[in-house]
């Protein structure tokens, strides 16, 4: 590992305070209250940055991608981000355009709430193994942000 000792322990317990207060601050709608803990997990997060960078090509982002997505590079995902945008605006206008007349002779249905925590789960699971997701692989867990999405 690259990263001193302290600077891991500084980048854990800042971003375990934020992560913490958020769940709160987020049913409050108390964005000015996250900021300050956001911007110390962020003022930790370049610092860490700056230290997997060093003795490296790698750009500052790069470094950081790099322990998720190793080998990864900006220029990969430009590639791939501009593979996007040659067929994705079309995809979505079809889509919004068949939504449209869809909506036009169907009605809709509002989605009646609460929604349990489990019977979430077992539909996220369910539509992952359908798409081929290998659970032997990697994991999903539930998590207090709805668009967390978190997959690994």
């Amino acid at each position: 590992n690259r990263l001193p000792a302290a600077l891991v322990e500084r980048k854990s317990l800042a971003c375990s305070r934020s992560e913490h207060a958020w769940r709160g601050l987020r049913q409050e709608n108390n964005w000015a209250g996250f900021v300050p803990l956001f911007k110390e997990v962020v003022a930790v997060t370049r610092e860490a940055a700056r230290c997997l960078q060093e003795g490296t090509s790698l750009s500052l982002y790069e470094a950081l991608m790099d322990q998720f997505e190793p080998g990864m590079t900006t220029a990969r995902l430009d590639a791939l981000f501009g593979n996007l945008k040659t067929w994705l605006p079309g995809l979505l206008r079809e889509v919004v355009a068949q939504q449209t007349q869809f909506a036009a002779t169907t009605p809709v249905v509002e989605p009646q709430g609460p929604f349990p925590v489990e019977r979430q789960k077992a539909l996220v699971e369910e539509v992952a193994r359908v798409l081929g997701f290998d659970f032997e692989a990697g994991r999903m867990d539930v998590s207090a942000h709805r668009s967390a999405g978190e997959l690994r």
